[in-house]
């Protein structure tokens, strides 16, 4: 799991092969402790498989459209790659 603005966090992970494949409201609740005041959103990673399934479509995302993410990533898209300000999603 991974803030989702975080882009170094997201980058790395994505580099490192594993793709964004969910996201989680409330990851430790809200106000669960002194680090984390209020809402706690999450991506939840998926690390690489062997023949990933392919992907129907391709959009472009702006990383701060946390409201289009979440909605794409809820209907099964994975984020799979970022360039500059945006995140390349793949739609089945």
């Amino acid at each position: 799991m991974c803030l989702p603005t975080n882009l170094g966090a997201v980058s790395a992970f994505l580099s490192w092969g594993a793709r964004i494949a969910g996201w989680i409201d409330n990851a430790y609740g809200v106000d669960a402790d002194p680090y984390h005041q209020g809402p706690t959103p999450r991506f939840r990673c998926v690390w690489r498989r062997a023949g990933w399934v392919g992907a129907a479509s391709t959009v472009e995302v702006a990383h701060h459209d946390h409201a289009r993410l979440r909605r794409l990533l809820r209907d099964g898209a994975q984020i799979t790659r970022r360039r500059g300000d945006f995140y390349l999603v793949e739609q089945a």
